[in-house]
This record gives structure tokens, sequence and C-alpha cells, in this order.
């Protein structure tokens, strides 16, 4: 009988721990305490607390709440909890480029207002915030700085005329974007005056996924800013030529919704809001 020599070291796969000095050094840099990650994830604290020990597995769920709050790529999480190493990691999750709408990070400003308006609007378990960072549905009334309240659980209820945010993905370059937009099925539109937002995406639940409906959204007065009466002109222009180049589907539909003013300690301007909660 013959033996074959093997060498054992390179049969091992290298065991990572988890870089818990590193989740700590990033939740410093974006201004977030394990509270704040525990909320985006509806776990008590002591569950994030675990994941650092080691105690409690980073689940690809939780590493996307990880990734979307300390705002750091998907895969550098995974590499740095020890789910997965190197090209592994890239892999398991594709880059996100920028896109529409972005979750909400709480900043020193923000930190408390905005959970506050987001419980007043009903937020429960299974919803995120979300900050609008394009003007893709600015037609619509959701201009960019404003809140919105996303609920995860009706990604699958959603119907023609609801406001949602969706994922398109393209497997050819491993990247993903997160796009704001009206579902008209079986396909999602903007309502915007920019040419680039015309295009229209097929939801097929692979490749443009809807993550969740917006229930509600509202903005802070004391961050946005107000326009000038030059960019008042120029968009009373737009419409007009909008109005009267009948714009094909999202701008053939759409209707500029008038925040309403609602009173409160600060000025909270709500908008946008659909008529069902739930």
């Amino acid at each position: 009988m013959r033996f074959r020599h093997i060498n054992l070291r390179s049969c091992v796969t290298r065991y990572v721990t988890m870089d818990d000095k590193w989740f700590k050094l990033q939740q410093k840099r974006v201004g977030v305490t394990a509270e704040d990650i525990a909320r985006e994830l509806g776990r008590d604290r002591s569950v994030v607390s675990k994941i650092y020990t080691g105690q409690r597995s980073m689940t690809l769920e939780f590493a996307r709440k990880f990734a979307e709050v300390l705002q750091v790529p998907l895969s550098e999480v995974l590499e740095r909890s020890g789910v997965a190493t190197g090209d592994d990691a890239k892999n398991i999750a594709p880059s996100f480029a920028e896109g529409d709408v972005a979750l909400w990070a709480p900043r020193e400003g923000d930190r408390r207002k905005v959970p506050m308006v987001a419980q007043a609007l009903g937020e429960r378990k299974g919803m995120d915030i979300w900050v609008v960072e394009t003007g893709a549905m600015s037609l619509q009334g959701y201009l960019p700085g404003d809140y919105m309240l996303v609920d995860n659980e009706q990604s699958e209820r959603v119907k023609g005329g609801d406001v949602v945010v969706a994922q398109i993905y393209d497997n050819t370059k491993n990247r993903a974007v997160t796009v704001l937009r009206r579902l008209e099925p079986p396909v999602l539109v903007a309502a915007s005056m920019d040419p680039a937002d015309r295009r229209t995406h097929v939801v097929d639940g692979v490749n443009v996924v809807i993550r969740g409906k917006v229930i509600a959204s509202w903005r802070i007065s004391e961050d946005v800013r107000q326009p000038s009466n030059h960019e008042r002109r120029e968009l009373d222009r737009r419409l007009r030529e909008n109005e009267s180049a009948d714009v094909e589907n999202a701008s053939e539909k759409s209707e500029i919704v008038r925040p309403k003013r609602r009173a409160r300690d600060y000025e909270v301007w709500i908008s946008g809001a659909s008529e069902e909660g739930s």
C-alpha cells in the first residue's frame, strides 16, 4: 500500500474571529451607539454585545444592517465578523452604488427628533427610517433631505400607486443600487423632470426587488433650505413645460403633493404619506 504525503497546513481554513475593536471604531466614526445598531436590528442591545463577543453569530441580515448603519461595505462587515474572508465576502455581497435613498444614520442634530416623529407616525418593528438623496420622486413631494418611514413587511403586499424602496441588481458587475419609485404594475416609475429617471424597471423578484413600502415621509424645517426666487421661477418654468409636453409614464401621472404643516415644538412637515398605514 502506498501513502501519499498531504500538507495539512494547506488544507486548514484560516479561522477569523470577530474584530470587535474595528466595529467600535466605526461606531465612533459615524457617531452611533450599540443601542442605535440594536434599534436597526429590531433587537435588544444585548444582541449587539453578544455578536461582538462571539456568543451570537453574525447573520447575513444582521450584517446588512451593520453595513448600512456604519456606512461601510457589506463585504467588510462579513470579513471583520469572521463570516467570510477575502473574495468569499465580496462574492456573497454585491457592492451598493449611490442610490435615491439611504438608511438614516443618527447624527448629533437629529438623534432625538427623527425617532420621535417616526414613533408618532406609527413606527414599529419591521420598519426602517430612510433619507431621500435624489429628486427621483420630487414631483410627488419627496425632496432630498426628507425622511421616510418604510415598512419592510409590506414589500410583498404593495399595490399600484404605492411608493416603494427597491433594489436593482446588476449581476454582470456584482453591484446593486437602491431606488425610490412608484409602483405601476408590473414596473417601477419615477416622478421627476430629469430624463435620467425616465427609465422603467420591471419588478421580477430577482433583478428588481421591492424592499419595502413608504408609509409616511416628513421633513424637519431646519434641515431643509428654502429655494431662492430664481429656483422657484426655474421650477415653475419646468413645471409648465412638463404639463405641455405630454410626458409619458411617471411624469404623466404625477401630482405635486403640497406638504401639510404640523405644529410641534419644532417645525415638522409631513408629506407624501400613504393613505394606508399598514
